[in-house]
């Protein structure tokens, strides 16, 4: 197990752990153990939020197994469904529309697919201890590693980076990974409803922390691919990044303004009473 060790008497803070999902029903168990793994022995305060867009799997069925198989997720995991599907971006939305809700200064992002490796959340949690900024796990940065990830799909990543360096002004390393402290300070200064509600959302944010002059700290990472994606997707993806990048700082504004999103699109889902507790009633 990693112990968390205090930096300079620094203050706890409370910490809200999402993980969004999507048809996750191969990795969320073994997310929330892994989780569970680097944060039960150490001293970190947190809540781990489950949000599930609307999957059409056994996401929730896993999730909600091995939370009863399992007391310390059982007490630290709160789940959450969408009544239908918002996009990545409107899941991130309804998270930080949580946080406000219930207090907390930071949105630590883990994603379901479990791409990143729990092992990397403390020393991001200790680099947010650091600052009031939002800090980004970054894939490109001196000291990352990166598994399944082919020459051109990196190449295609440097490009971007560096495009959205030299149009915002500011150095970015990555434009959005799955494992990123965002700071409720910084959200708040932004209007995150106009943001896109599609896997562009990430983008989109970095572009407004940029134009706002609240660019993001960047801490190595450690990433895996799982799914297999073709040269097609990922130049569709790059396109998709540059073109957002170059509307947003010629137009200031988005391609279409987005729905808000709000908390009666989403619902959180209890941990069925066991058939002891029932009778006890």
């Amino acid at each position: 197990m990693i112990k968390h060790q205090d930096s300079n008497n620094a203050p706890r803070l409370p910490l809200l752990i999402f993980v969004p999902c999507y048809q996750c029903e191969a990795h969320i168990s073994g997310v929330l153990l892994d989780l569970k793994e680097h944060l039960a022995d150490s001293d970190v305060p947190s809540r781990i939020l489950v949000i599930d867009n609307s999957s059409t799997d056994r996401t929730i069925s896993q999730c909600l197994a091995v939370l009863a198989e399992d007391p310390w997720l059982a007490k630290s995991v709160t789940v959450y469904r969408n009544k239908m599907n918002v996009g990545l971006g409107g899941s991130h939305k309804l998270a930080f529309l949580l946080a406000i809700k219930w207090g907390f200064s930071r949105v630590f992002v883990f994603h379901g697919d479990h791409q990143a490796q729990a092992k990397d959340l403390l020393p991001l949690i200790n680099a947010s201890r650091k600052t009031e900024r939002t800090v980004i796990g970054s894939r490109f940065s001196r000291g990352s590693s990166l598994t399944g990830y082919s020459k051109i799909r990196i190449v295609g990543n440097w490009m971007v980076n560096w495009a959205y360096s030299i149009l915002l002004g500011h150095k970015i390393e990555d434009v959005g990974s799955g494992l990123n402290s965002y700071s409720m300070s910084d959200i708040s200064k932004l209007n995150f409803q106009n943001l896109p509600n599609d896997f562009t959302f990430n983008m989109g944010l970095t572009i407004d922390l940029a134009l706002a002059s609240l660019t993001p700290e960047y801490l190595p990472i450690h990433w895996r691919h799982i799914d297999q994606v073709s040269h097609a997707k990922i130049f569709k993806v790059g396109w998709k990044s540059l073109s957002i990048l170059a509307r947003k700082v010629l137009t200031r504004s988005w391609a279409r303004q987005e729905p808000p999103v709000n908390l009666d699109q989403t619902e959180e889902i209890s941990l069925p009473k066991k058939q002891g507790e029932e009778k006890r009633q």
